[in-house]
């Protein structure tokens, strides 16, 4: 038994004309990196009468889904473009709900907690990504002529989501504070 992986399809004539064959060791072909062919087999018997087979084409695929736009473990304060990238991409998911792609790409939005991103391709080969997406608030103070209020992190500040805010509250001068 000879066998040869190629992605040239052949007619029933043209195999006949292929040199190249490799005799079929053992019982077994092994592949071991991502390729797509057409597998064609030559059986010879003792009276040399020769039948030749052939799939109809094999993808084999070892490499998993690449995610980018986020890093595992990462942190953060606003909507990310995700972006999945495979040949042969199946699914996309969030927090387990379906994502639809639009060139690659998807909105992965804020939702105050941990988020996880699962990609997988038809093969079943999986990448998964977690990140903590937050919130990020704009603390705006009451104006007031009886009270002055000054923020202890800046005169602007921003707080993300769980995070304490901390102020001080000074009565203007003239006005009773127990008020």
């Amino acid at each position: 038994i000879e066998y040869i992986m190629i992605e040239t399809v052949y007619s029933d004539t043209s195999i006949m004309k292929v040199t190249d064959w490799k005799v079929l060791s053992g019982n077994s072909i092994i592949i071991n990196k991502d390729s797509k062919f057409i597998l064609y087999i030559k059986i010879t018997d003792k009276g040399d009468n020769i039948t030749y087979l052939h799939s109809d084409g094999l993808i084999f695929d070892f490499t998993a889904p690449e995610i980018s736009g986020i890093e595992n473990g990462a942190t953060y304060n606003e909507d990310m473009t995700v972006e999945v990238v495979d040949k042969y991409l199946d699914k996309v998911s969030v927090n387990g709900e379906a994502q639809t792609l639009e060139s690659n790409k998807f909105v992965l939005k804020v939702i105050n907690g941990e988020t996880v991103v699962v990609a997988t391709d038809k093969a079943g080969n999986t990448t998964e990504v977690k990140v903590e997406l937050y919130d990020t608030y704009k603390v705006t103070y009451p104006t007031s002529g009886i009270y002055i209020v000054t923020p202890y992190n800046g005169s602007n500040p921003t707080v993300q989501y769980g995070d304490s805010f901390s102020f001080k509250v000074t009565v203007q001068e003239g006005y009773d504070a127990s008020a």
